[in-house]
């Protein structure tokens, strides 16, 4: 909380500060849900240093896959946190479409990370919804999906856009915005 409220408050510096010395100690807790909290503050501080900088993110797609995030080189990507339940998501979804549909030809991409914990409503999810782009999924691993706990995502939809030469150009964009 004390992380997020210098957040709001704009001083991100200092909330990256904040959240990495709290992530350290909670980190070391022989308590498991301690030790989680620290690994995902400094999660927190790792992505709010994204701005500027490159992206790392791999894992394994809906198809069993690995992820090649090297082949997104010299596109704009949009890299969206989301699952099926959540409302917010599903809302904004149509606006990702619309956008994916308009620019795609013209190197514009998106991956979806999916914090859904099962595996057939996700698959049914994107089958229904016709999602043409990459998905990231950990089937049981919901919230503590390894990009997940890497970025500290503990809010979704989450969005970074990541531009052609792989940095970080905008975070949480969404609706008129993206």
């Amino acid at each position: 909380t004390f992380g997020q409220i210098i957040e709001q408050a704009g001083n991100t510096k200092l909330a990256v500060s904040a959240y990495n010395e709290f992530g350290k100690i909670f980190s070391v807790s022989s308590d498991q849900q301690m030790a989680n909290y620290g690994e995902k503050m400094t999660g927190i501080a790792r992505r709010l240093e994204l701005p500027g900088n490159q992206m790392k993110i791999e894992g394994v797609t809906t198809t069993g896959e690995s992820f090649d995030w090297k082949s997104y080189r010299g596109k704009v990507v949009l890299v969206d946190y989301w699952a099926t339940w959540c409302g917010p998501c599903s809302q904004e979804l149509p606006n990702v479409v619309e956008n994916y549909g308009k620019y795609h030809e013209k190197g514009f991409e998106v991956v979806g990370i999916s914090l859904d914990s099962d595996p057939n409503r996700l698959d049914g999810f994107l089958r229904k919804q016709e999602i043409p782009w990459t998905t990231l999924f950990e089937a049981g691993a919901g919230w503590d999906h390894p990009m997940a706990k890497y970025y500290g995502v503990m809010g979704i939809p989450k969005t970074i856009l990541v531009d052609r030469d792989g940095k970080v150009i905008a975070m949480d964009v969404r609706g008129g915005e993206l």
